[in-house]
């Protein structure tokens, strides 16, 4: 059970998309598989597992240098994980998410293995649509992973006939957070905590407005780099307090100290250098660790958010573009410590049925299993 995941996140570093690399590869080889994993050479100087809180991990690294020069450093990249794997035999099923490097695998037909894409949005262009259809016409592509039902449809709609029934939903997912210490001390103010990316449309916008119409709640706002921090800071009241981006490891201790957790998303969620919006497609991390954590969720009525919250279930939805609902829900729940307790054990109860990392590498290994037998259909 041999595993090749090709990808292009930065190992070490800040994005998340880098954790959810570490963390499925991890979760893979807990699994069983012998995982190597194809990434950015990162720049931190520190021990990837204990950066990413990974214990004993037996994933291989194979960090590659390289430069980044827009679209030419993608297609160099495949090239550098094209000829390693062909120089070292390595052998085994292709999952990942960097589809620059898999199409040129299956271009050259250089390596005849099992290939698998995973995608957390649909071609933002006609070069990605181009290089994703090569996949998907490969008689070597198996099956296609979205993380979100909106996305999958979204796929069915633009490829049915190359897909042709093999995309899988497989929800985002984090670790257990059970028994972890409070990083901050107690107290007796009320603290609404949420922890991410301060990009557009993430929250923090929202959770400026919330606070002003909350001056006796503290706001706690985990994330973002000194620039966003400082450029905030300046926008909200006393009340908010930012601790800046923290290590992975970190972030459950932080969560622990919170009475309710947000996930104030707006309705367009601009990401990335090319501001994509992500919001119809997004399965986001902060969502999971928080179902993880048995605490109160409150989060934006969105669809994709709806394929895993569900209001007065396991959540509390308000609409997004409301700061007065959110107010409203808020104090709601601080008045009402039973229905706190049913959220937060539903969450979590839902969580690890379906959410952990275990669930979602066991999840993804049965498709492997199954997509073998498939023929794969005539383009």
């Amino acid at each position: 059970m041999r595993l090749l995941y090709i990808s292009y996140s930065k190992i070490p570093s800040r994005f998340a998309n880098s954790i959810q690399v570490m963390r499925m590869c991890h979760a893979f080889a807990q699994y069983g598989w012998s995982v190597t994993l194809f990434c950015l050479r990162g720049t931190e100087k520190t021990n990837v597992n204990s950066y990413y809180g990974l214990p004993n991990s037996s994933v291989r690294l194979v960090p590659i240098r390289m430069p980044r020069v827009k679209v030419i450093s993608r297609f160099l990249y495949g090239v550098r994980v094209l000829w390693m794997i062909k120089q070292s035999r390595w052998h085994g099923i292709i999952y990942g998410r960097d589809f620059y490097s898999l199409a040129l695998i299956v271009k050259t037909k250089l390596i005849q293995q099992p290939i698998y894409l995973e995608v957390h949005q649909p071609p933002s262009n006609g070069l990605e649509d181009y290089l994703q259809k090569l996949i998907f016409r490969s008689p070597y592509f198996k099956g296609l992973v979205t993380i979100s039902s909106s996305l999958q449809k979204e796929y069915q709609r633009r490829y049915g006939k190359l897909l042709a029934g093999r995309v899988s939903v497989a929800h985002d997912a984090a670790t257990p957070l059970e028994n972890i210490s409070a990083y901050l001390p107690a107290s007796k103010v009320p603290r609404i905590g949420y922890t991410g990316s301060l990009q557009p449309g993430k929250g923090v916008e929202l959770i400026v407005e919330i606070a002003k119409l909350l001056p006796n709640i503290e706001f706690h706002v985990v994330g973002g780099n000194k620039e966003q921090v400082s450029y905030w800071r300046t926008q909200c009241p006393a009340s908010v307090l930012f601790h800046g981006y923290q290590l992975p490891r970190k972030i459950a201790s932080y969560i622990a100290s919170f009475d309710v957790v947000l996930a104030p998303y707006l309705p367009h969620v601009k990401v990335g250098q090319k501001k994509v919006d992500i919001a119809r497609w997004m399965s986001p991390l902060k969502l999971f660790e928080y179902m993880s954590a048995d605490k109160p969720i409150i989060a934006s009525n969105l669809p994709v958010l709806r394929e895993v919250l569900h209001h007065e279930q396991n959540a509390i939805l308000v609409n997004s573009t409301s700061p007065i609902d959110w107010k409203e829900a808020i104090q709601r729940l601080l008045k009402d410590d039973t229905l706190c307790q049913r959220l937060g054990q539903r969450a979590q109860q839902d969580f690890y049925e379906k959410y952990t990392w275990e669930k979602r590498a066991e999840q993804i290994s049965k498709l492997f299993s199954v997509s073998s037998t498939q023929t794969a259909p005539v383009s």
